[in-house]
């Protein structure tokens, strides 16, 4: 089997839509796509070229072929015969091109080698895990035990949010604590793949990022916030790349939403008359995930002993000038416990 047959998901046609390459993207182990365009190629696409266009203000619906990078590094055919190429440094998968046509992949060792690879943010950030709430939306069960310790699978849901970032190769967290403290401590305590080098404690409930102002002057890194019931598995380390190379204070992990209209959809004039009729169109939403990445100036935003929620801190940022961007990720990365009935179905 050739590379080109081994990895032919990674090749797509000019006229897809963005949010669907989007999705392809996060499935895929090499965050590399190929175009074609009539059966001929046309270039390449990363997902940093398309959150380059969305930052241009392109569409999630738009097809692909205008977020192509069309000056893609290539490799003729005549020159992969006679192995006589050496402009492939750094780069994941490169095309070899015969005829206009791909005719094989070229592809990095790293993936022949390892598909878990992954980059690490060991040294680039902190973590910091909110697990002081009550977990109210998920009684009578938080009656007895804290949400961040309810077991899903082989661990508990705070233990899978710890484990997405091990893949990282981030080994120590700060985690908020309030609603049965001791329980959470004592169980991670015992934990000897992890360790949490901080707890932020919360005298009382102080929203969703409130306890996070304890860190002003204390760290001097960006720092990945996220909350213990929300598992989601991206790579952590392409949302700080992309974070950092667009120079945003703030950053908002938002899921990929589709909604499907079973029904035709009419838009009408002033006048009530018809202007358009749509069929069975989809409605794309991308939807807060609860996780975010922020730079430290931002931690003065937060007040001290106030019940302060994400939402407020985002609307802070803009109201202070400061740059938020929204890193958006495919529905299947995500999964979301927040409610008993969410926990209840996956079981």
């Amino acid at each position: 089997m050739n590379n080109k047959t081994k990895y032919k998901k990674n090749i797509i046609k000019s006229d897809e839509r963005v949010i669907d390459v989007l999705n392809k993207l996060d499935l895929l182990d090499i965050k590399t796509l190929l175009v074609n365009h009539n059966s001929r190629y046309l270039g390449s696409i990363t997902d940093g070229d398309i959150r380059r266009g969305l930052l241009k203000n392109f569409a999630l619906e738009d097809p692909i072929k205008n977020f192509t990078n069309k000056n893609s590094r290539i490799v003729n055919y005549s020159d992969y015969i006679s192995k006589n190429y050496n402009n492939i440094a750094g780069l994941d998968l490169i095309p070899v091109i015969k005829s206009g046509k791909i005719f094989d992949l070229i592809i990095n060792e790293k993936f022949d080698h390892s598909s878990d690879y992954q980059a690490s943010i060991e040294e680039l950030c902190e973590v910091v895990i909110m697990a002081g709430g009550k977990g109210t939306r998920m009684q009578p069960l938080t009656n007895l035990i804290p949400k961040p310790l309810i077991p899903y699978k082989d661990k508990t849901l705070i233990e899978h949010v710890m484990h997405n970032f091990t893949k990282f190769q981030k080994s120590d967290f700060i985690v908020s604590v309030n609603y049965k403290a001791d329980l959470i401590i004592d169980h991670l305590s015992k934990n000897e793949a992890i360790s949490v080098k901080k707890y932020l404690y919360e005298d009382f409930p102080m929203g969703t990022i409130g306890a996070v102002h304890q860190l002003e002057n204390e760290v001097d890194k960006p720092i990945f916030i996220c909350n213990c019931d929300s598992l989601i598995n991206i790579n952590f380390h392409n949302m700080y790349e992309f974070h950092n190379k667009n120079n945003f204070d703030f950053t908002i992990a938002a899921c990929k939403d589709i909604i499907d209209i079973p029904y035709g959809v009419c838009a009408i004039n002033e006048d009530f008359s018809l202007a358009s009729m749509t069929e069975k169109p989809q409605i794309n939403h991308l939807v807060n995930s609860g996780l975010y990445l922020m730079n430290t100036n931002v931690l003065k935003l937060i007040p001290k002993d106030k019940k302060y929620n994400a939402t407020d801190l985002i609307s802070d940022c803009s109201n202070h000038g400061l740059s938020v961007g929204v890193y958006p990720f495919s529905k299947e990365s995500w999964l979301d416990i927040g409610l008993l009935s969410d926990y209840l179905a996956i079981l």
